[in-house]
């Protein structure tokens, strides 16, 4: 499980991507991989109730949908695996 992250140069992590909310707050574009297991469901279900875009990339392997069923309308579900560069690709996460 991962969150899309650079440094700005002097050690600090930032968010890749920033989007603006309505009210003016900053929210991050967040890809999460292995989203649908028990750690990743409730990383995905914090950081959409704290407003920010969720893509979820996950094989289903071990992890469930039924697992981020409280929030599955307020989320992109990609099927597929990290380790799968067409699957990455297809989730268009750019940073």
């Amino acid at each position: 499980m991962w969150l899309a992250c650079r440094t700005d140069g002097v050690g600090r992590i930032r968010p890749a991507r920033l989007a603006w909310d309505v009210q003016g707050q900053s929210a991050m574009r967040c890809l999460i991989t292995g989203g649908a297991g028990f750690i990743g469901s409730h990383l995905v279900e914090h950081l959409v109730g704290a407003g920010h875009d969720v893509v979820v990339l996950d094989d289903l392997s071990t992890g469930h949908r039924e697992n981020f069923a409280a929030v599955r309308r307020r989320i992109s579900f990609m099927r597929g695996s990290v380790a799968d560069l067409s699957a990455c690709r297809r989730s268009r996460w750019k940073y």
